[in-house]
């Protein structure tokens, strides 16, 4: 209307579309972040749960060495009790994030609310990282020494 007026503050199309999406960008590397953290905190709770767990049946563990179990036997048993703590742990979580979803749906970007490959991403690694928590108490209780953990109480 007036061309005596100054044009301020101008910028291009991209810079403008980066100052537009900062804060969506800066929720999207905190709930990266914070995802990590639970993750971690989750696999290290795991691992003490089933480091105490496998400490306090040491005396089951040595008996069922003493009596003829191998190695093997004491890994697929403490692995197939995870296992089963796994998958009710999946289920459970499965059931919460499907009801969770309706709360989020409106900030996800180019995903739908139960997108499969995201879901079958964190299930998939949730499960490794679960495994990978549970054979390293699997291991040491297959090294334990029956004479040694008979007396153990």
């Amino acid at each position: 209307m007036n061309q005596e007026l100054p044009i301020k503050d101008v910028r291009s199309l991209q810079e403008s579309l980066d100052r537009i999406n900062t804060q969506p960008h800066m929720i999207a590397s905190l709930c990266v972040i914070f995802g990590g953290a639970a993750l971690l905190l989750a696999a290290m709770g795991l691992y003490g749960v089933l480091s105490y767990d496998v400490a306090r049946r040491t005396n089951e563990i040595g008996i069922r060495m003493a009596v003829g179990a191998g190695r093997g036997t004491v890994i697929n048993l403490i692995l197939r009790e995870m296992g089963a703590m796994i998958v009710i742990g999946v289920i459970l979580g499965m059931i919460f994030a499907s009801v969770g979803t309706r709360f989020v749906a409106s900030r996800l970007y180019g995903l739908s609310a139960l997108d499969p490959l995201t879901i079958f991403s964190a299930v998939g690694i949730l499960c490794f990282i679960g495994l990978i928590a549970s054979y390293l108490p699997a291991l040491r209780a297959a090294r334990v020494n029956p004479t040694k953990a008979l007396p153990y109480e």
